[in-house]
């Protein structure tokens, strides 16, 4: 078998597999392709926007398919995807995920020892905001009222 037809059988299968499909023709007619255009694009290299096309046809994860047909590595799959989740993640479920990780043992002495106090710059430290009571106490380890309960009145 020559390279460019196992390359071909290759794509086909893959393309055929996570469609469902049994046959090109039938991809092509979905994205509104024809079908000749679809099978000589699979014997060479097929074009970003076609397989994005089928993906979105089919209700495909468009990052997992670039990774199965060789477009980017899993490795750069994951760098995506991280930054991505970082960077829409609220507050709440940041602190929370990082809660979750020191009540598992799981995190890295940066979240989980004591901070150096010392190792701040000075820059640092003039952006710290003034602890409240409720943050002593908390540090302390007191269960006492915070800022906010001792100001507020039934």
């Amino acid at each position: 078998m020559h390279h460019d037809e196992r390359v071909e059988d290759d794509i086909k299968t893959l393309l055929l597999t996570a469609t469902g499909e049994r046959s090109m023709r039938a991809i092509a007619v979905r994205i509104g392709m024809e079908p000749s255009t679809l099978n000589r694009q699979a014997q060479k290299d097929l074009p970003v926007r076609t397989l994005v096309a089928i993906c979105r046809a089919y209700g495909i994860a468009v990052v997992p398919m670039f990774v199965e047909v060789g477009y980017i590595t899993a490795d750069e799959a994951r760098e995506g995807t991280l930054a991505a989740a970082l960077v829409s993640a609220s507050d709440a479920e940041l602190m929370s995920e990082t809660l979750r990780r020191v009540q598992a043992g799981k995190a890295t002495p940066v979240i989980s020892e004591p901070m150096n106090v010392g190792d701040l710059t000075d820059d640092e430290l003039r952006h710290m905001p003034e602890p409240t009571k409720g943050d002593m106490a908390l540090a302390a380890g007191n269960d006492e009222t915070t800022d906010d309960e001792e100001t507020s009145t039934p």
